[in-house]
């Protein structure tokens, strides 16, 4: 695993991220979407992006192929797959970063893996990078952290980006699970042939970067649209 220069390491600066009303959500509802197993997720509007409120569940490209379940040969399998996996009574589904760079959209159709740009846009917009990674969890486990904290200075809750990010870990390029109290997602970017490049969010510790791993490493995905004209 490698880190890149342009790691974004965060730090809370006291009384830089008040807010005007600590209440106000960032984003607005979305329009919802399914993917091409049937499957109907809620959606949030950032900026000039839709994002999916949840993960990707799909075991079908947007052209109705299936990808394929690799539970037996994961670490030997250089094509798209993806693995379940019981993460706190949750069925999550991981991908490897074969199954993003296909050339099969892995989204449901006119939605996309959101690129290393998107994400940067994203932080951006939830107050930048002081304030990024509280914004994107789902506020509960944050509090627990740092409440007392942020209390004082008017600045709770977080979780208000409607992204609700969950820690849920990721399958090893062995195959073996690893749960790290993170959130990783794939980006379509690559670093090498034999590495692709992930988003990670310490959403307890308000900490972002941009990692590289090798691409049979599996992440969960969240999808991305620009946001309609109309």
């Amino acid at each position: 695993m490698k880190h890149f220069p342009f790691i974004i390491a965060l730090t809370i600066i006291i009384g830089s991220c008040a807010k005007e009303d600590p209440l106000e959500k960032l984003y607005k509802p979305g329009h919802g979407v399914t993917d091409a197993s049937g499957n109907q997720y809620q959606t949030v509007i950032i900026g000039e992006y839709e994002w999916m409120a949840e993960d990707l569940k799909s075991t079908r490209f947007c052209d109705g192929d299936q990808i394929e379940l690799a539970s037996n040969n994961w670490s030997t399998t250089n094509s798209a797959a993806f693995r379940p996996y019981n993460v706190n009574d949750q069925t999550v589904l991981y991908y490897n970063h074969f199954a993003v760079t296909s050339g099969k959209n892995i989204c449901p159709c006119n939605w996309r893996v959101p690129s290393v740009d998107i994400w940067n846009y994203t932080i951006n917009m939830l107050g930048g990078k002081n304030i990024a990674a509280f914004e994107m969890g789902n506020g509960e486990d944050i509090d627990r952290f740092v409440a007392s904290d942020f209390s004082a200075r008017g600045e709770e809750p977080f979780g208000r980006s409607g992204l609700n990010f969950q820690d849920n870990g990721r399958i090893r390029a062995s195959g073996n699970y690893n749960g790290n109290n993170a959130t990783l997602y794939w980006t379509p970017n690559f670093d090498s042939n034999d590495e692709g490049i992930a988003f990670l969010v310490f959403t307890y510790y308000n900490m972002l970067e941009f990692t590289s791993y090798h691409r049979r490493t599996g992440f969960p995905i969240r999808c991305v649209r620009n946001v309609p004209n109309n």
